[in-house]
């Protein structure tokens, strides 16, 4: 979109940006409203410069490729580089990072494991984007990443909704810092679903057609 120029850091670009300098004093989160189609900050429209944050600079990415917000053991939550990172993003003028949310460390693992309690996971993007708030970065959460490509259909909605969307949205409502809900538009990648589903030309395949 012309009204906002969103820059796309790969993986290995971020990972660059390890040994930042000294941290910059908080800064002040200004308040976005929304204007027709048009994002504002007061009168001035918004125009967001912004990264995938997918792993925080020094990540062992052999093991953990992606964030998973501390579910997984080979993924040990920590705070100190993804500050880091934040500080030196703040000083590139960076002003808005998108973060992925596994389908299944925020919520979605309840349905084989009904113990499941993505209360953690929560509690640390909770920490995630008050540290970026503090630099005047907004937060796009990504909802839905890793979500099952054989599960979108009418009769998976309202699980979906219960297990995973419903919790963050009502941990987050009305936080200053989101900037906008995004849903992941390439869903399960990686998975064992046929590969040949991932590319809209093979529509009519019989396991790709449903889809």
């Amino acid at each position: 979109m012309n009204r906002r120029q969103f820059l796309s850091l790969s993986a290995g670009g971020l990972a660059l940006l390890a040994g930042c300098g000294q941290t910059q004093q908080p800064a002040t989160l200004t308040p976005i409203t929304a204007s027709g189609e048009t994002l504002m900050t007061g009168w001035w429209r918004f125009e967001s410069r912004g990264v995938n944050f997918t792993h925080p600079s020094g990540a062992d990415l052999a093991t953990c490729g992606m964030i998973q917000f501390g579910a997984d053991a080979n993924c040990t939550w920590n705070m100190t580089p993804i500050e880091h990172d934040f500080d030196r993003l703040r000083e590139l003028g960076v002003d808005t990072v998108r973060i992925f949310l596994n389908y299944y460390v925020f919520g979605g693992a309840r349905e084989s494991q009904p113990s499941y309690d993505q209360t953690p996971a929560l509690d640390h993007l909770a920490n995630f984007v008050a540290a970026a708030n503090a630099r005047g970065i907004y937060v796009i959460p990504v909802l839905m990443a890793k979500y099952p490509q054989d599960t979108f259909a009418p009769q998976f909605y309202e699980r979906t909704l219960e297990l995973h969307v419903r919790p963050i949205v009502k941990r987050f409502a009305g936080n200053p810092g989101i900037l906008m809900w995004d849903l992941f538009n390439e869903p399960d990648i990686g998975s064992p679903v046929n590969i040949r589903c991932w590319d809209w030309d093979n529509e009519l395949e019989p396991s790709c057609f449903p889809m």
